[in-house]
């Protein structure tokens, strides 16, 4: 759709359309929708506890990038946003979505979770967390809350009441760690 756009302006949509947008593509949108949408959640719900929210931040050395950020009073939380179809559950330690195995996106907020860790001086004390949000949090067991190896598995509302959480009293300061973060990782 893009190069549509860039090539034939306006009319990029009717030319994206009638040309065929690649399964890749649609994928790609799909994805990039549910991961603005649920950073403008995220943001409206934390914004009364003064959390900070950051964005689209890069992982060095890499292409990938990490979706969220949440910077509290000595709490950070990663978040991995997600717009996949299908019932989210976890079994046997594994986290399954629509009947897949989609433990390796567990394993990418794990890495995720330990390059933030490694921005941070090494005398900063902070709690650090990693979360999976789902945009349709519809498809989540209604009782409960899913983990998989202390990942936290949820919904918006619920990622967003975990980013709000207290830290530890002598953690460093939301703007200092903010700081931090965006200095290393702002692309």
């Amino acid at each position: 759709m893009a190069r549509h756009r860039a090539k034939f302006g306006r009319l990029g949509g009717l030319t994206a359309a009638l040309d065929g947008e690649s399964q890749l593509e649609r994928r790609w949108r799909k994805g990039a929708d549910g991961e603005a949408r649920i950073g403008k959640r995220l943001e409206r719900s934390v914004e009364r506890a003064g959390v900070i929210v950051l964005h689209d931040l890069r992982v060095p050395g890499s292409r990938a990038n990490i979706d969220h950020v949440c910077v509290g009073d000595g709490t950070i939380t990663v978040i991995d946003a997600k717009n996949y179809r299908g019932k989210v559950r976890v079994r046997q330690g594994r986290l399954w979505v629509g009947g897949r195995d989609r433990t390796g996106l567990v394993e990418g907020v794990e890495r995720q979770v330990d390059v933030v860790r490694s921005v941070l001086s090494p005398g900063l004390t902070a709690d650090i967390v990693g979360a999976i949000a789902f945009a349709d949090g519809d498809r989540l067991p209604l009782f409960g809350r899913l983990r998989v190896r202390g990942v936290r598995i949820d919904g918006v509302r619920q990622v967003a009441k975990l980013a709000k959480r207290r830290g530890p009293r002598d953690g460093a300061s939301r703007e200092l760690l903010e700081a931090i973060i965006r200095a290393r990782l702002s692309r």
